[in-house]
C-alpha cells in the first residue's frame, strides 16, 4: 500500500471485509445495509462517520515518495531516478514514459486523480531559501506563476535561461545576461517592474523546501491527504430531518431513499 499502487479488485475486496466486520456479520450473509458503505467512509465534513477509504490512503501513500523525490535532492535513490526520468524525475509532465517501472505506476496513478479532479500538486508549494534550487526564470519561486510567464520580452532576452536563482542574485544586475540593453517601451517597463520584485526578496541560509499547504507546519501528513482525497472523491451526502407529525415508516423510507440505501448486503 505504501509503494505499490493497489488494484481495484483487491482494494474492493478489502473495503467488503471492513464493511462486514463493522456490521458485526459474516461476509458472506445477506442482510439489509442501511446505507452505502461510502457513507460511512466520508469524512465528518460530508455527513459521515470519517473511516477513510483505503483508495484514498493508498494514494496519499504514494504521494509520499513524490514528495520525498522533491525533498531530498542528495538521496541516491532520487538520484538514479533523475539519471532515468531527467532531474524533475516526469513531474507535472500529461505525457509518461511508457516503460513500467514503480515510478511510473506512481506518476500514472497521480495522473488519474488530477483527471478526478483531485491535483495533490496543487497543494504542493516551494519556499525559497538561498535560492540553489530555484530556476530563475522557470520555477515559480515569487508570486503564483513563473518570471518567463510575467516579463516574456526579457525572457526573450535573456541568454542564460538555466540559471539559478542564487546565480542571479550572485552578479550586480541581473540584467547583465541579456544579448543587448533594453530597449525603449514594454522591455523598460518589464524590466523597472522585475526590479520591483527583486528588492523585496532576501535570500537565507537555508536551502529551498518544500511546503504542503494542507497542514500548518508544512509538512507533509498521509492523514491529512488521504482526507482531502475522500473529500473530492466520496463526494457530499445529504441530512435528512426526521418529521415528528409522519408515521416512523414514512421516516425510515426517506430516510433510506435520500440516502440510495435499497442494496442488500
Amino acid at each position: 500500500m505504501s509503494l505499490f499502487k493497489a488494484p481495484v479488485g483487491i482494494l474492493y475486496r478489502l473495503e467488503s471485509l471492513r464493511s462486514a466486520f463493522f456490521r458485526g456479520v459474516d461476509i458472506h450473509d445477506k442482510k439489509i445495509v442501511w446505507t452505502y458503505w461510502n457513507k460511512v467512509l466520508a469524512g465528518n465534513e460530508n455527513r459521515g462517520l470519517g473511516g477513510g477509504s483505503f483508495f484514498a490512503l493508498n494514494r496519499a501513500l504514494l504521494f509520499k515518495w513524490i514528495q520525498r523525490f522533491l525533498s531530498n535532492l542528495d538521496a541516491l535513490w532520487v538520484r538514479v531516478i533523475q539519471a532515468i526520468y531527467g532531474n524533475i524525475g516526469c513531474l507535472g509532465h500529461m505525457i509518461l514514459p511508457k516503460q513500467s517501472s514503480v515510478w511510473v505506476v506512481i506518476l500514472y496513478a497521480m495522473l488519474d486523480l488530477q483527471k478526478k479532479g483531485i491535483d495533490l500538486f496543487a497543494n504542493c508549494k516551494k519556499f525559497i531559501g538561498n535560492g540553489v534550487d530555484y530556476l530563475f526564470w522557470t520555477d515559480v519561486w515569487i508570486g503564483d506563476s513563473t518570471l518567463k510567464d510575467r516579463f516574456p520580452r526579457l525572457y526573450a532576452l535573456e541568454l542564460n535561461k538555466n540559471d539559478s536563482v542564487v546565480v542571479k542574485f550572485g552578479v550586480i544586475l541581473c540584467f547583465d545576461s541579456f544579448r543587448r540593453p533594453c530597449l525603449g517601451g514594454a522591455e523598460i517597463e518589464q524590466a523597472a517592474s522585475l526590479s520591483s520584485f527583486l528588492e523585496l526578496i532576501n535570500l537565507n541560509s537555508f536551502r529551498d523546501r518544500w511546503v504542503w499547504d494542507l497542514e500548518v507546519s508544512g509538512g507533509f501528513i498521509v492523514y491529512s491527504t488521504s482526507h482531502w482525497i475522500d473529500l473530492i472523491y466520496l463526494g457530499s451526502l445529504l441530512r435528512l430531518l426526521y418529521g415528528w407529525v409522519v408515521p416512523i415508516k414514512v421516516n425510515m423510507f426517506c430516510w433510506r431513499m435520500f440516502l440510495d440505501s435499497y442494496l442488500l448486503g
